[in-house]
């Protein structure tokens, strides 16, 4: 068995490469990949396949696809959409590609563990995102997706030099966005009921409003000049 600190060492390690994976797919596959064929790193089988040279060409391009369309407003739901199938897969590798040879747990437990922090990353990025264009007009998609790109970057370079202190970072990021995501679903709830409580309130005003064929048999106050009324009335 190995040690202990081993074991510690590819856990954090794992955490922050999946984590990293939620935000940019592309770039924590890639940066493994060079890791492992500058030998930074040695990547145990079945996983030294993510080094191979034709598989990080076809990723770095589309990571440039990626990268340049998650900065337009309208392109960005769609990456969203497809990233929700690709960042759990590759999470869940990159996951069990730091832990399957230091923490004899069965391999599946791993990939879903990997699995579980992408998606919960990525599920929490695409939520808040649409939140971020409506605020901001759209303007403060680019800034956003700049900023998720960075933090993939180092936490995927820290997840490699740095293992421990990308673990943590992954997990203030996981809280963070866990909350972040449960923050704008509150508030999309209050939304929907504002909206449904304006709906309901504008069909009954107009149910109860007359239609303007009977204003006319309404009293107005010309014609009841010269009406009498009965005495206790007039106070």
């Amino acid at each position: 068995m190995p040690p202990l600190s081993e074991a510690l060492t590819g856990l954090m390690g794992g955490l922050g490469l999946s984590a990293a994976s939620g935000l940019n797919t592309y770039v924590s596959l890639i940066t493994l990949g060079l890791a492992h064929r500058s030998g930074w790193i040695t990547l145990a089988a079945p996983y030294d396949w993510l080094g191979n040279e034709y598989l990080l060409i076809a990723i770095t391009l589309l990571g440039l696809i990626d990268l340049i369309g998650d900065k337009i407003p309208a392109v960005d739901h769609a990456l969203h959409t497809v990233g929700m199938f690709l960042a759990p897969i590759a999470s869940a590798i990159l996951f069990a590609s730091q832990t399957s040879s230091v923490i004899q747990i069965h391999p599946v437990i791993l990939l879903a563990a990997g699995c579980l922090v992408g998606s919960t990353v990525h599920l929490s990025r695409s939520a808040i995102r649409p939140a971020v264009n409506v605020a901001t007009a759209g303007t403060g998609t680019t800034v956003v997706s700049a900023i998720e790109d960075l933090i993939a970057l180092l936490l995927s370079i820290l997840a490699v030099v740095l293992p421990i202190l990308a673990g943590i970072i992954a997990i203030v990021l996981l809280i963070t966005m866990s909350w972040l995501f449960f923050r704008v679903l509150g508030y999309a709830k209050v939304r929907l009921r504002q909206r449904w409580l304006r709906q309901t309130g504008d069909t009954a005003i107009h149910v109860d409003e007359p239609r303007r064929d009977q204003v006319s048999d309404i009293p107005q106050p010309a014609d009841l000049d010269g009406q009498k009324f009965p005495p206790e009335l007039h106070d």
